[in-house]
């Protein structure tokens, strides 16, 4: 999956802050929802952790938001950046293939683990950080939680491919 060394380089050219489902196979994708899921129980670990080890799962957090950042403005076949779009390849490009799309409980998911490491950092002080990256006041926004947040208010009743497929 990801390098629990942040500063580590990944010799397959994954990006920072990707979290690979599977090394190999029809899984070896950064899955938006499988992704928030996984960085919401690192960040589980980062609410009780200290010292170095909560400045290393903060570093992998920070590359996390990083890479959604990326992903949430990289044109894809969903059509709306990357909202929507239920993959990327482990280098963050899009994945350009015929899939289920959309599949919109990934920005949901996405935004709630956000939301949790923004609490975190605002109780510890990084203020700016949280409303340069995770929530500014822009419409359109280019903060994390609030770009999938406005995608959520905005699509909720959409169709869309299955609630986590089959």
């Amino acid at each position: 999956p990801f390098a629990l060394d942040p500063a580590a380089a990944d010799p397959a050219g994954t990006h920072r802050g990707v979290v690979v489902a599977s090394p190999s196979g029809n899984y070896t994708f950064h899955w938006i929802r499988d992704a928030a899921l996984v960085m919401d129980a690192v960040h589980g670990d980062y609410a009780k952790s200290k010292g170095s080890e909560h400045e290393r799962y903060r570093a992998l957090l920070k590359d996390y938001v990083e890479v959604s950042i990326l992903n949430q403005k990289t044109p894809n076949r969903s059509g709306l950046n990357g909202l929507g779009e239920p993959k990327f390849n482990v280098d963050a490009s899009a994945f350009d293939k015929p899939w289920g799309r959309p599949q919109n409980d990934g920005p949901a998911l996405r935004a709630i683990t956000l939301i949790h490491f923004a609490d975190n950092l605002i109780t510890e002080g990084q203020q700016s950080y949280v409303t340069s990256k995770l929530y500014d006041s822009r419409h359109p926004s280019t903060s994390a939680i609030k770009a999938d947040l406005e995608y959520v208010a905005s699509h909720w009743r959409d169709s869309c491919f299955d609630l986590w497929e089959e």
